[in-house]
């Protein structure tokens, strides 16, 4: 779950749910979870870039009702095959 730490929710189950829309280079981004009986959210954006030899995003996403520097930067990088 984007904006959240890795290891910040120990729970025996989860479900989580990432929305995004990639029209433009910039995208904006939601992602939802359920973790035991806990809803989650966090929101933020991305930066995609594509090429032949491979696709990276950074994207910066934030907790719902977090602050500014409660912020988390996760970079993503995918070689097509």
């Amino acid at each position: 779950l984007r904006g959240y730490l890795e290891e910040e929710f120990p729970v025996r189950t989860a479900f989580w749910l990432n929305l995004e829309y990639h029209r433009f280079p910039l995208f904006p981004l939601f992602d939802v979870a359920k973790a035991d009986t806990t809803y989650l959210f966090a929101y933020g954006f991305g930066l995609e870039a594509r090429t032949e030899f491979a696709d990276a995003s950074l994207v910066f996403a934030w907790p719902r009702n977090g602050r500014w520097n409660d912020g988390k930067l996760h970079l993503l990088l995918a070689k097509g095959l």
